[in-house]
């Protein structure tokens, strides 16, 4: 799924990853990324569909 998605959500996930300071933030928002992407939904709108 991730390599479908736009420049500009790839970019918001790999930030807010990286912006979080301790490891078990970075898990938690992890999994969150996972399961949203899983569900086809993404952060920021975008043209290209997510199919699984």
């Amino acid at each position: 799924m991730f390599e479908i998605l736009t420049s500009q959500n790839r970019y918001a996930i790999l930030y807010r990853l990286g912006a979080a300071k301790r490891a078990d933030t970075r898990a938690r928002r992890l999994e969150q990324y996972v399961v949203m992407l899983a569900r086809g939904e993404t952060i920021y709108p975008q043209k290209r569909k997510l199919t699984g």
